[in-house]
C-alpha cells in the first residue's frame, strides 16, 4: 500500500484511504473520527480500520514497573483509536522468568499463534526473537536502552527488516543543557557509576565524546562494585569535580543513591542524573524519560504497523521532550535559584521526597 506524505494530499475525492478512514466502523464517537483522520492526513496511518487486532507481548526478564508504565502507555493509545481490550483488541503474554529454555518454548508458540504484532519488552527479550527468526510477524520493541549497541538494529534510522521500536535513553548534551541552566560553568565532572555495567559504560563514552563541544574540560569516572562501594566512589572524586552525574544505572537510581547524597551535598557539590530516583534522594536535579509518555508514542507506532506501515522504515523513537524533575530542598541547601528560564521546563519538584506533577507523568 502506497503511503502519501502530507503534501502529496490534495483533495478528499483524491484518495480512496481517507474516504475508507472516515467509514470507520469498528470506531465508536466524534473524537475517536477525528483523531484518526488527523492520524490520515498527517501520514500517520495509511488504510482503512482493523476489525480486531491481535498483540502478543514477550517478556524474557519477570515484569517490572518499567514494563508495566509502557503498557499502560501503549494502551492508553490503542483506546484513543477506538480499540477496547478483550473485546477488539486481545493482548496474549508470554513471560519466560529468565529461563532461556521456556523462552524458545514460548518464542515458538508465538511465531504459531497467528498475530498482528509482536511486542518486546526489554533488550534481552528482543535479542531471543532476532536469534529463533521471528521474522514473519512485525516487532516492536520497548524497554532498550541502546538497540544499536545491543545489535537489535544497525542505526537509529531503521532496522530495514521487521522489527522497529524506541529508545529510553537521553542524549547527555540534552541532559547537561538542562543541568547548566541551573549550575551553570561546570568544567570538571564527576561520573560515578556501576563497575562493569554495560549501558553505564556506553554512556560513559557518550559524555567523553561530547565533552569538548559543551564546555567540559575534564572528566573523571569513579566506578563503584555495589552499593556498599557507593561511598568509597563518591568520596574518590568529589573534592576535584564542579559537579557529579550520575548516568541511567540501577545501582546508582536506588535508595543506594543516599550515600552519594550524603557525602556530595554536604561538600556542595551538585548532582544530576539521568533518571528520577536520585533526585527524590538528594541530587538537584534529573533529566529522565517518562516511560508512560514513552509508551503512548509505541502505542501510535503499533496502531500504524497494524494499519500497514513498513516496521523497517521507522525510526527509533524517543521522548523528544524529556521530564525535567528538580529537588527545590537540595538546591536550597545548596544556594542554587532555579532560574525562570527553567520554569515552564520543569515537569515536577520534590519537597520531601515527594513528586509533584506538573506535567503528563502518567497513571
Amino acid at each position: 500500500m502506497t503511503i502519501h506524505s502530507r503534501a502529496s494530499l490534495r483533495s478528499y475525492k483524491e484518495y480512496p484511504r481517507i474516504r475508507a478512514g472516515l467509514r470507520l466502523y469498528c470506531l465508536k464517537g466524534l473524537w475517536t473520527v477525528v483523531l484518526v483522520i488527523l492520524l490520515l492526513f498527517s501520514g500517520q496511518i495509511p488504510g482503512c480500520a482493523i476489525e480486531k487486532a491481535k498483540v502478543a507481548v514477550f517478556i524474557f526478564k519477570p515484569s517490572t514497573e518499567i514494563y508495566d508504565r509502557i503498557m499502560a502507555g501503549v494502551k492508553a493509545t490503542f483506546l484513543e483509536v477506538g480499540y477496547r481490550e478483550n473485546r477488539s483488541l486481545l493482548f496474549d503474554y508470554y513471560e519466560a522468568r529468565q529461563n532461556e529454555s521456556q523462552a524458545i518454548r514460548l518464542v515458538e508458540k508465538i511465531k504459531a499463534g497467528n498475530y498482528d504484532l509482536v511486542m518486546s519488552l526489554g533488550t534481552r527479550s528482543t535479542q531471543i526473537l532476532q536469534e529463533n527468526d521471528v521474522v514473519e510477524v512485525p516487532v516492536l520493541f520497548s524497554g532498550v536502552f541502546d538497540p544499536v549497541h545491543a545489535g537489535i538494529v544497525p542505526s537509529l534510522d531503521g532496522s530495514q527488516s521487521n522489527y522497529a521500536g524506541s529508545s529510553h535513553r537521553q542524549e547527555f548534551s540534552k541532559q547537561f543543557t538542562y543541568f547548566l541552566e541551573v549550575v551553570p560553568s561546570v568544567k570538571r565532572l564527576g561520573i560515578i557509576y556501576r563497575h562493569g555495567e554495560v549501558n553505564s559504560l556506553v554512556q560513559v563514552v557518550e559524555v567523553q565524546s561530547v565533552k569538548d563541544s559543551l564546555g567540559i574540560t575534564e572528566v573523571l569516572l569513579s566506578p563503584a562494585k555495589d552499593a556498599e562501594d557507593l561511598e568509597r566512589a563518591t568520596l574518590e572524586i568529589v573534592d576535584k569535580v564542579d559537579a557529579i552525574y550520575l548516568p541511567a544505572d540501577i545501582l546508582v537510581s536506588s535508595s543506594a543513591a543516599l550515600r552519594i547524597r550524603e557525602v556530595a551535598i554536604t561538600r556542595k557539590i551538585p548532582v544530576f542524573s539521568a533518571l528520577v530516583d536520585p533526585t527524590k534522594y538528594g541530587a538537584l536535579i534529573s533529566t529522565y524519560t517518562d516511560l508512560y509518555v514513552l509508551g503512548k508514542q509505541v502505542g501510535r507506532m503499533a496502531v500504524r504497523i497494524i494499519y500497514g506501515v513498513d516496521p523497517g522504515s521507522m525510526p527509533i523513537e524517543f521522548q523528544q521532550v524529556p521530564n525535567v524533575v528538580v529537588n527545590r530542598e537540595a538546591a536550597e541547601f545548596l544556594d542554587i535559584s532555579i532560574p525562570e528560564s527553567m520554569e515552564d521546563k520543569i515537569t515536577g519538584v520534590i519537597g520531601k521526597y515527594l513528586v509533584i506533577s506538573t506535567g503528563e507523568l502518567g497513571p
